[in-house]
């Protein structure tokens, strides 16, 4: 979340983790108050305010908690195993390139 905490947070943060965020958008506050206030109203359990990934991500690990639409949520669900494993992917990725440029750098 765009945040001064967040700018904060950025300037210590290691390279990986900057990198791997940067595939995601950097919500407003007053949006993910909006998305939050909007979910609660509803009756929502599992709240996200994120992209599609995300949201996949956060109804699969939804757990025991009831649901809105169990439905969709039971033919959204196999859509959550390859998204995460996309996900995986790309940040162990980004990971070991960090190790690699690191690794070089070190024996320099």
């Amino acid at each position: 979340m765009d945040t001064p905490g967040y700018a904060e947070e950025n300037k210590t943060k290691p390279e990986e983790c900057k990198k791997i965020e940067s595939m995601e958008t950097c919500y407003k506050p007053d949006a993910v108050a909006k998305a939050l206030l909007d979910s609660v109203a509803k009756g929502e359990f599992e709240i996200a305010c994120g992209d599609l990934g995300i949201n996949l991500l956060v109804r699969a690990a939804g757990g025991m908690t009831p649901r809105r639409n169990p439905i969709a949520d039971a033919l959204i669900f196999p859509l959550a195993i390859p998204v995460s494993m996309v996900y995986r992917f790309l940040w162990d990725s980004i990971s070991r390139k960090q190790k690699r440029q690191l690794t070089t750098t070190e024996a320099s």
